[in-house]
């Protein structure tokens, strides 16, 4: 493993006459912190739909993680929700459920999206809502897109 920092490579030639010197810098990375929360409550990460559209990445970090937002609609609507496998990496077998303002699941939605992707519409009443956003059984790990639109 290298250091962290500045580190030298020396390419030679097979007379040893002339040689290439790039330098490579090094940076370790901590894991990404879990931005949102796992819980439906008041932590959850609140998305603005007035606008009619809204998306939101995640990243599951490790098998069990789910990241919650929550939505405030002002009047009755229909709500669309899509949530899917973003990046180069994992697939996600995402898994989507929808929560009243009082925690209790209203609808859940494994495949009916396109691949293995999570795909709901629902007519709501003017309240709050949580969306809580992860994979199938809880064991996937990689990056989602979360996609919101009033209908």
């Amino acid at each position: 493993m290298l250091p962290t920092g500045t580190n030298g490579v020396d390419f030679r030639s097979a007379n040893s006459r002339s040689y290439w010197a790039p330098r490579l810098n090094v940076e370790y990375l901590s894991p990404r912190a879990d931005v949102h929360s796992d819980n439906v409550a008041a932590s959850a990460t609140r998305l603005d739909i007035a606008s009619g559209l809204v998306t939101a990445f995640l990243s599951l970090e490790n098998a069990g993680d789910r990241d919650v937002f929550h939505v405030m609609l002002a009047s009755a609507a229909t709500l669309s929700i899509e949530l899917g496998s973003v990046g180069s990496g994992n697939v996600v077998d995402a898994f989507l459920g929808l929560y009243d303002a009082n925690g209790t699941l209203i609808a859940a939605d494994n495949d009916s999206g396109p691949d293995e992707d999570s795909r709901l519409q629902i007519a709501l009443d003017a309240d709050s809502y949580f969306i809580s956003a992860g994979s199938l059984n809880d064991t996937g790990v990689g990056d989602l897109l979360l996609s919101l639109e009033l209908l």
